[in-house]
């Protein structure tokens, strides 16, 4: 937000008000996820959101627009472990779920460890080929 001229009072507020709108709802979308039986549904909505959030985000860096997009991933991020958890808990049952979600994580960081490596692997590369 920095790049976009956002001053630090401005990124503070933007997070802070992200982060107290994803407390004050985690418990009533926890409620309505353990409700509705539309979980994958409502798990690829959220990813989606979060996407175009983040995708306008960076094509319109203004201050209102920027705390809706914030907001609206704190609220997305707020659904998907409950609604992972309550898929997995559909799928696998009570007496599998901790192996299950043991698994799940584990499968998480290596992804995310991976994506880490590929990032790093780029830059390496077109630093490498700058040199040439």
């Amino acid at each position: 937000m920095k790049q976009h001229n956002f001053m630090e009072s401005q990124i503070g507020l933007i997070s802070t008000i992200a982060s107290l709108c994803a407390l004050l709802f985690a418990i009533p979308l926890g409620i309505f996820i353990d409700k509705t039986p539309h979980k994958k549904a409502l798990i690829a909505f959220c990813i989606l959101a979060i996407v175009f959030a983040t995708l306008a985000n960076y094509f319109y860096p203004h201050f209102g627009f920027t705390l809706l997009a914030q907001m609206s991933v704190a609220l997305c991020g707020v659904c998907l472990a409950p609604a992972f958890a309550a898929l997995t808990l559909g799928i696998v049952g009570l007496s599998d779920y901790s192996r299950q979600v043991s698994l799940n994580e584990a499968y998480k960081h290596a992804g995310t460890a991976f994506s880490a490596c590929l990032v790093l692997d780029s830059h390496f590369i077109m630093e490498s080929v700058r040199f040439l």
